[in-house]
């Protein structure tokens, strides 16, 4: 299990997965709950893809815990995203955006370590 520090309140705690999987987002208390409409992860295709509520120009954050596998690329269908790897299991996506829109991202990664 994860047991990642979000602030000095307030902790999320997941169930370990043998995949990438996603922690939290920078929205709301519920870390997620409210925001992120869809996220799973398509095994065939080495990728961890969601839909997310992004308000404009905030950045929106997604914690993933990459749990062995390797980031390759980050995909978005419009605004604009960057990784920033936390240390060498957890990443940021942080998405920008022009206007409030639903976002599909896609993080594809190689294969396991």
């Amino acid at each position: 299990m994860y047991d990642y520090k979000v602030n000095e309140d307030w902790y999320h705690l997941s169930r370990y997965n043998d995949h990438p999987q996603f922690i939290s987002t920078n929205r709301h208390i519920m870390q997620g709950m409210l925001d992120l409409k869809m996220c799973q992860w398509v095994a065939s295709n080495n990728s961890l893809v969601g839909i997310s509520e992004v308000i404009q120009h905030d950045p929106y954050e997604i914690l993933i815990a990459n749990n062995g596998y390797q980031i390759k690329r980050v995909n978005v269908n419009r605004g604009v995203v960057k990784i920033v790897n936390l240390d060498q299991d957890i990443s940021k996506l942080v998405i920008q955006s022009d206007e409030n829109k639903q976002i599909h991202w896609e993080v594809k990664y190689e294969h396991q370590l």
